[in-house]
């Protein structure tokens, strides 16, 4: 997964080209997806909503995810991190499970 459609493309033409024995496929989620809703006042609790025009993306990812092996690419900076997070997060994955491999955050679904 990536943040930027131009590379979800490069990536896409480069995988298909080079390693046509294992199908790949590189989506975005076209960077931060989801902002603060509400936040509870007692309990800290916060509440996500999705950013306008960015849901159609998760689902594309929630669609495609399944039994396969996931690998979040994102930048190496805490924006990164937090996009990484929030993927982790909406798609139920479990971020304890994370194996880091050159910087990208691989898991098994």
């Amino acid at each position: 997964m990536s943040n930027h459609l131009p590379n979800v493309k490069k990536f896409n033409r480069f995988y298909h080209k080079s390693n046509q024995k294992k199908k790949i496929i590189v989506l975005a989620c076209c960077g931060h997806f989801r902002e603060i809703s509400s936040i509870d006042k007692k309990t800290f609790d916060v509440t996500f909503k999705y950013s306008k025009g960015k849901y159609k993306y998760i689902q594309t990812i929630r669609k495609n995810m399944f039994g396969k092996e996931i690998y979040i690419a994102t930048d190496n900076d805490r924006e990164g991190e937090s996009i990484g997070w929030h993927l982790c997060d909406t798609l139920h994955l479990d971020i304890h499970k994370i194996k880091r491999k050159g910087g990208v955050k691989h898991f098994s679904t």
